[in-house]
């Protein structure tokens, strides 16, 4: 499966959406990390608005 490499953006988007989500059922067992999960979400809304553009 050679997809990655024609298409990086793509599979770095995707490889971050599973890390992000991973980390989201993470936070709700801890919710002392809110902040930093509210940047990662701002951070992907801003990476989705990027490559929809």
């Amino acid at each position: 499966m050679e997809y990655w490499i024609v298409d990086p953006l793509r599979y770095w988007v995707e490889t971050y959406q599973r890390k992000k989500n991973k980390f989201e059922k993470f936070q709700r067992k801890d919710k002392t990390g809110n902040l930093i999960s509210s940047v990662l979400s701002d951070f992907s809304i801003t990476l989705e608005k990027m490559f929809s553009a």
